[in-house]
């Protein structure tokens, strides 16, 4: 019997690869790029799509908002470094309203700020903490019907809801594996039924909830992901859903875009090309535009993949953007950080390092698996308290060094 249950594992790991289609997509375009001018990315999260088909991105590490027209063209970009009303610190999701109002949640500062669609300030709510209403990295955004927020909590393995104006109305999920249950949530979306889709990103799967947040059923699963079947998914970190009820997926461990039908079965997929950063789980969000389009959001590329179902046509391809260099990083501690390869906990590490006494600042780079540390001037910070803050979030340094005396190391 042993023998036998080993066969049929084979044939199911086998079949998994035998069986596979042709990509459900391909690609139509590329847009932005590394950099800080109009159009340009740095480690871009959120993206959204209004009613007219205009675009918006959270330009996490430029500390903005970019709102792109539906060709892919800038339009306006809104946001600048900063605490107060209307500034940033890593804005990572945004999420528009059926009256256009735009919402976006800020990991670092954990709070949701609304906005007009000219990127006027409008108010705002949060704060760091575990009570309701408060945030331990705010990861993701989604609006209901109605203009209800629903916010990823990351640490906190849940999801809030609250009205509007940002008034509290409940919590959806907690900490655990079982049905109705989260690890690290992420990516949030709603089906055309107005069930909360959530990307529970470390359980390996998508979940359902009611609107009155119960638990309805689930898309993937950690021992789909173990056998390493076509349709398992592996840390999916965003969703979307078009017009038909398909879902769109990012599936940013396996490095693609997944289609699936509005019954849960796997459809087909598409991989992410001319990957600079092959380690870095990416993409991490998509969005469905009003003609069809698939857009996913390549984090660690600093860009935006724009996809259509389908075979390509026979058309050159897509061009890839020239990725502007950026400029370097100066700072005092360089940390090498083991097995770090989502953005999600990359920025989770920079949030836990910043929070140190002494510490100025602090740079996560995605590619490398490092981070800097900027001390306040004449400050030093002990090697265990780096330690400390790297267990809180998950995570060990492989080597932590003094680099305020040498010109080499540097961090983009």
């Amino acid at each position: 019997m042993g023998r036998a249950w080993i066969m049929a594992v084979g044939l199911v790991v086998g079949g998994a690869a035998a069986s596979r289609v042709e990509p459900a997509y391909h690609l139509e375009a590329v847009w932005g790029g590394g950099g800080q001018g109009p159009g340009r990315f740095q480690e871009p999260v959120g993206i959204a799509v209004d009613r007219k088909g205009d675009i918006y991105v959270a330009d996490s590490r430029n500390r903005r908002i970019v709102k792109l027209r539906g060709d892919g063209q800038f339009a306006l970009q809104f946001g600048e470094p900063g605490s107060g009303p209307g500034q940033f610190e890593k804005p990572l999701d945004v999420a528009v309203a059926p009256d256009g109002a735009v919402y976006v949640a800020d990991y670092d500062l954990d709070r949701v700020q609304a906005f007009s669609p000219e990127g006027k300030y409008l108010y705002g709510w949060g704060g760091p903490g575990e009570a309701k209403g408060l945030f331990r990295g705010l990861s993701g955004l989604a609006l209901d019907a109605a203009g209800n927020v629903y916010a990823s909590d990351f640490y906190n393995n849940r999801v809030q809801v609250f009205g509007p104006q940002g008034e509290w109305l409940q919590t959806i999920g907690r900490k655990g594996h079982g049905a109705g249950e989260l690890t690290y949530p992420t990516g949030l979306t709603f089906d055309l039924a107005g069930n909360l889709i959530v990307a529970d990103a470390y359980n390996h799967r998508l979940q359902t909830f009611s609107p009155e947040g119960k638990a309805l059923g689930t898309i993937g699963s950690r021992w789909k992901r173990f056998f390493a079947m076509a349709g398992a998914l592996r840390v999916p970190s965003g969703a979307a859903v078009d017009a038909q009820g398909s879902l769109h997926v990012a599936d940013s461990a396996h490095k693609r875009v997944v289609l699936v039908d509005k019954d849960g079965s796997y459809r087909g997929d598409w991989t992410v090309t001319d990957d600079a950063n092959p380690g870095v789980y990416s993409p991490t969000r998509v969005a469905v535009t009003p003609n069809g389009k698939v857009l996913a959001v390549d984090t660690a590329n600093d860009r935006i993949l724009v996809l259509r179902l389908g075979t390509a046509p026979q058309t050159a391809n897509a061009p890839s953007p020239t990725t502007a260099r950026p400029k370097p990083v100066r700072g005092d501690v360089l940390v090498r950080i083991a097995g770090m390869s989502c953005p999600f906990c990359a920025y989770g590490i920079e949030k836990h390092l910043k929070a140190l006494p002494r510490v100025k600042s602090a740079r996560v780079n995605l590619g490398e698996g490092t981070a800097v540390l900027e001390l306040v001037p004449g400050q030093k910070v002990a090697d265990e308290e780096i330690r400390q803050a790297l267990h809180k979030a998950g995570f060990k340094a492989s080597e932590i060094k003094d680099i305020s005396t040498t010109s080499g190391d540097r961090l983009p």
